[in-house]
């Protein structure tokens, strides 16, 4: 079976009632990165999931989309605000990302957008903490730096 056919079927078991399949499946689409862009609405919803490892493995996944994830960034940046730590590490490297994506494809994006998820990502890093958030404030600064330039 083409991995394009399996998709709908992981999307479905993101809305499993036991959490390992849902953390799964959100895995799993991580995995198959840009292929598994069909899955960006349904990734958005698992972000406000109650189980943390889906919520962060749903940000890796449109992490490892990359470009076409763009289109998650508002509940991403709402997500930096989560209570578990990995949570919001993964959400930071997932909006990083995407930055970089948009920057390095010379895409347009609403740069408000773009300096909302910087200032997101700035209070996060001021928040107490274990991790630091300086190289993805810093790649976001870049992008937006960027995306100015272009316009």
């Amino acid at each position: 079976m083409p991995v394009q056919d399996t998709i709908p079927i992981v999307i479905v078991t993101l809305q499993d009632r036991e959490s390992f399949y849902r953390t799964s499946a959100a895995n799993a689409l991580a995995q198959l990165g840009s292929k598994a862009k069909v899955a960006i609405s349904a990734l958005i919803d698992a972000l406000k999931e109650e189980d943390e490892e889906v919520r962060s493995f749903a940000a890796h996944a449109l992490q490892k989309i990359g470009l076409d994830a763009k289109v998650a960034i508002p509940t991403l940046i709402s997500a930096l605000k989560d209570q578990d730590e990995n949570v919001r590490a993964s959400v930071a490297y997932a909006l990083d990302f995407i930055a970089q994506s948009l920057q390095q494809h010379l895409c347009t994006i609403n740069i408000p957008d773009l300096q909302a998820a910087l200032v997101a990502l700035e209070g996060a890093e001021s928040q107490e903490t274990i991790l630091t958030f300086e190289q993805n404030i810093q790649s976001l600064r870049q992008a937006i730096a960027t995306l100015k330039t272009l316009q």
